[in-house]
């Protein structure tokens, strides 16, 4: 339960946002093949770690590389997964600063100017850094249930707002 939460949030992630983005560029054809293959991709990549792990006995894919192709290779790939993580985290962190000041505004009743860079600072004393002090993923399993239950409002409001505007 708790690892197919926080596999869905991180595999949802800050991407989703980009999706309509992408639709208007390429097209509604070209947005539902794009997503479709990406669907794809995305089912055949678990699919096959899904295996690896079964096959080597190993749950991190840094220890089923490092069993299939040796210690220097799952190092290698634990670096790389480093990386992304790290993209992952200053992109979100980009996403932060750049939302959160239109909705603070709009919810300000004094319409307040909003200094981004206080915002994320905030944010990242007030909420990031406490969740990242957890021990463990399974304490996030809330938080990340609720990632996912809000990307899929995200997505519902701006299909809405989509539809009324077209």
């Amino acid at each position: 339960g708790v690892v197919c939460f926080n596999l869905t949030s991180t595999a949802l992630g800050i991407g989703i946002l980009a999706v309509p983005h992408a639709i208007s560029e390429v097209g509604l054809a070209g947005g539902a093949i794009l997503l479709s293959v990406v669907a794809l991709l995305s089912e055949r990549s678990a699919a096959f770690i899904g295996l690896s792990a079964a096959l080597t006995g190993n749950a991190l894919v840094t220890e089923m590389t490092a069993k299939t192709f040796g210690v220097r290779a799952g190092q290698v790939s634990a670096v790389v997964l480093l990386l992304f993580r790290f993209g992952a985290c200053v992109s979100g962190l980009v996403v932060i600063k750049q939302l959160f000041p239109p909705v603070l505004l709009a919810l300000a009743p004094f319409g307040a100017s909003v200094n981004p860079i206080c915002i994320l600072a905030a944010v990242s004393l007030l909420l990031l850094l406490p969740l990242s002090s957890l021990p463990s993923l399974d304490r996030l399993k809330l938080t990340s249930m609720a990632s996912v239950g809000l990307q899929f409002v995200i997505v519902a409001v701006v299909a809405l707002a989509g539809a009324r505007a077209a």
